[in-house]
């Protein structure tokens, strides 16, 4: 006689709850996401505000920027149950052009300078979080001489930070945004700020928020 592990057991209550054309709800683990492209100078986002077709440069938003489908709220009858937050950047290098440890220098200052808040309407912050905790304890990108694409001072980091016991339930319909507040008191520090900002806007680099969690969705 066979025996069910733990795992087997999940898995076969998953299948009798969510089955693919049963009357229950699919439960589903998914992310929101959405980006930001850079100006000249450090300016606040809300993320989340553009959904696909909204305005995007010279043109309009697609499935690769975000996946959201309405603004700032998701469609009828959704649920998700956020577990984590991600934030990264997407950088395009052409050949013979900045060399990458400048660019990756360039998100490391943005992100040092920048505060993220995930905001439901009404409502105080449910989650806040300095940017600087998304990178390595210790995050400089450098070159020499000798080696023009030395790189020191990192340590691993994930780009993610979990919610762990106290995830956010984002109920259908409901208003939502991550705001990002990017600004240093430091006129000095702007002026760094101002010139990472140029790079990556010369070179077409975005930012993007995830949310991942628990979806769960009508038939």
């Amino acid at each position: 006689m066979s025996t069910l592990t733990q795992g087997a057991a999940r898995d076969a209550a998953i299948q009798r709850f969510a089955s693919t054309y049963g009357t229950s709800r699919d439960i589903l683990k998914h992310q929101v996401f959405d980006s930001r492209s850079f100006d000249a100078t450090p300016t606040d986002y809300a993320f989340f505000q553009q959904p696909i077709g909204g305005s995007w440069r010279a043109g309009t938003k697609t499935l690769g920027e975000t996946n959201m489908v309405d603004t700032g709220k998701l469609p009828n009858g959704q649920a998700l149950l956020i577990k984590r937050m991600g934030v990264s950047f997407q950088t395009f290098l052409p050949a013979a052009a900045t060399n990458a440890p400048a660019i990756a220098m360039a998100c490391v200052n943005i992100m040092q300078s920048s505060v993220f808040e995930f905001r439901v309407a009404s409502r105080e912050w449910d989650i806040q979080i300095h940017g600087r905790q998304f990178l390595p304890a210790l995050a400089i990108y450098g070159q020499n001489a000798t080696n023009p694409t030395f790189r020191c001072g990192d340590t691993i980091a994930s780009g993610w930070i979990s919610l762990d016991d106290i995830p956010i339930v984002l109920d259908p319909l409901v208003n939502f945004k991550v705001n990002q507040y990017f600004n240093n008191p430091d006129s000095n520090v702007v002026t760094v700020l101002s010139a990472s900002n140029v790079l990556l806007r010369a070179i077409y680099s975005t930012m993007q928020v995830t949310l991942e969690g628990t979806l769960s969705r009508p038939k």
